[in-house]
């Protein structure tokens, strides 16, 4: 059994932790945001992702930021830091491409998913976050055990 991570849109962090329960209906599953989301971010930036420099990313303020929780830590909302939208979103699609295969070589991905399996998720994932920066609206996580 494995974590699901479904990534949306809300207008407000209230209004996303309002989804704890039903989930999103419109949810795009992606990577875990606290640690594999982080080490295509810090590639981006181009960083090593097994840096100490990589790894401040994660002590980032509001990092993996919890907005609710159903008190067994079975089912959360965390929040997406707006930096990391941006960058992905932002990002040339031939620096998304090139990231692709250091990143599934990283030590959270390796040997679990394949850089074309991991083009096609950030395919999505950058088609969200932009809606994100268009509609001025934050980027969450529902994570489900």
């Amino acid at each position: 059994m494995g974590v699901k991570y479904e990534y949306f849109l809300a207008e407000t962090d209230e209004s996303a932790a309002q989804m704890l329960e039903t989930g999103p209906t419109d949810g795009v599953l992606g990577p875990d945001p606290v640690t594999e989301l982080v080490s295509l971010e810090a590639i981006l930036k181009g960083l090593d992702p097994s840096s100490d420099e990589a790894m401040l990313l994660m002590s980032r303020p509001g990092h993996g930021r919890t907005l609710a929780n159903d008190g067994t830590d079975s089912v959360m909302i965390l929040g997406v830091l707006d930096e990391a939208v941006s960058l992905i979103a932002t990002a040339e699609p031939d620096r998304i491409t090139s990231a692709m295969q250091p990143w599934a070589e990283t030590e959270e991905l390796a040997g679990r998913v394949t850089a074309a399996e991991l083009a096609e998720v950030t395919e999505i994932l950058r088609a969200l976050f932009e809606r994100a920066l268009v509609a001025n609206g934050g980027v969450y996580v529902r994570l489900s055990l």
